[in-house]
């Protein structure tokens, strides 16, 4: 049934968590492997920057490693320089490039960066002499890389580079249908056409919904490999990676008219049965579904009433069985991609925002 935890109260590994996301590494062994088969022709840069989404960088990179991943994708140099302490070998691509002063730490530690303009690579390759780098060009998000003529004006120097490829980022793939895709993926064909020998890596996990003119040599999947992409809404070959749940730990009746939460933004018109959660906004519940979101017990959808508060947050359970509903029950904040991206629908906001917002005391289950 959608939504049904097994856990239950009595469960000894989960004897003291009031917060919990479940992470099931065998689901994400199986996305990886799944990407392989429908991308053989690519390389995949595994993308495992902001702690692996959230989910725990060294588990997630263990994971991927043992099961074939050569090439990471991080943000920043510390999150590649924690990554090679983990990973000896596979390959590390830093997205924001090497801070000025880092370039020597970054040939000692085997650490690729993402070139964004052509300062970096002057000092690049003044340090790296013929180390790995990539090239990033801007074609359309005004946010990091090379804009395309100032790329192309330089194009004779940083041919000189070791360059491993070069890469741009789309501002619309979660919309298969946006006529910017096709605007991006057009000027960055005509970019990178001027270094024909290059490899090139362009699609992120919503853009390999797009068809495979729009992919690259290599692809870049984050969410996908989590299975918690858009297209995995519909797509049962993946499987989701990443259950969030919490407890109820009070029940209470309360009167028609009675005030529910700071600011007292609701109240019930019937006599209403209240659960409060073991999770707040300082959990990952994000504040901006308070009298929005809906959570998840055993199959059966309850909306989120009153404001979500730092520690607790409040819901409806009148029409839901009292067995399911006692203080000590789980509750599924998402389950699957689905689930996710309805509640990022609710709290206005990107998917991605629930994952890297769950904080430390979520505490991390990792299974498979």
């Amino acid at each position: 049934m959608l939504g049904t935890n097994p856990m239950s109260v009595g469960d000894t590994s989960l004897a003291t968590p009031s917060c919990v996301a479940h992470i099931n590494l065998a689901a994400i062994r199986h996305n990886f492997s799944l990407l392989q088969k429908s991308h053989p022709a690519q390389k995949i840069a595994a993308v495992i920057k902001a702690d692996a989404y959230g989910l725990g960088t060294a588990p997630i990179a263990r994971t991927l490693a043992l099961a074939g991943c050569q090439h990471f994708v991080v943000a920043f140099p510390e999150e590649g320089l924690f990554l090679r302490t983990l990973l000896k070998e596979p390959k590390i691509y830093v997205l924001s490039g090497a801070w000025e002063g880092m370039e020597h730490t970054f040939v000692k530690e085997k650490l690729i960066p993402v070139i964004n303009d052509l300062e970096s690579a002057q000092r690049w390759q003044q340090v790296a002499k013929d180390a790995p780098c990539a090239l990033h060009v801007d074609t359309g998000m005004a946010r990091t890389g090379f804009e395309g003529n100032d790329l192309l004006q330089d194009k004779n120097f940083l041919r000189t580079l070791n360059v491993q490829f070069i890469m741009s980022h789309y501002a619309n793939s979660e919309d298969p249908h946006h006529p910017f895709n096709q605007t991006q993926n057009d000027l960055f064909k005509t970019i990178s056409a001027h270094f024909p020998s290059v490899p090139t890596c362009l699609a992120n996990s919503c853009a390999l919904s797009l068809n495979n003119t729009f992919w690259g040599d290599f692809v870049r999947p984050g969410l996908k490999l989590y299975g918690l992409s858009p297209d995995t809404v519909q797509d049962d070959g993946y499987l989701p990676a990443l259950r969030v749940s919490t407890r109820i730990i009070q029940v209470r009746q309360i009167a028609p008219g009675q005030n529910v939460g700071y600011g007292n933004t609701w109240s019930p018109t019937r006599p209403t049965r209240l659960a409060t959660l073991a999770m707040g906004y300082a959990d990952g519940l994000l504040r901006s579904l308070s009298n929005k979101g809906h959570v998840w017990i055993q199959g059966n959808k309850v909306p989120l009433m009153g404001r979500v508060s730092m520690d607790f947050a409040t819901i409806d359970v009148t029409e839901v069985d009292s067995a399911i509903t006692a203080v000590g029950s789980w509750v599924d904040l998402f389950y699957d991609a689905h689930s996710l991206y309805e509640q990022a629908h609710a709290a206005d906001t990107a998917p991605h925002e629930f994952l890297v917002g769950l904080s430390t005391r979520c505490t991390r289950l990792y299974t498979g």
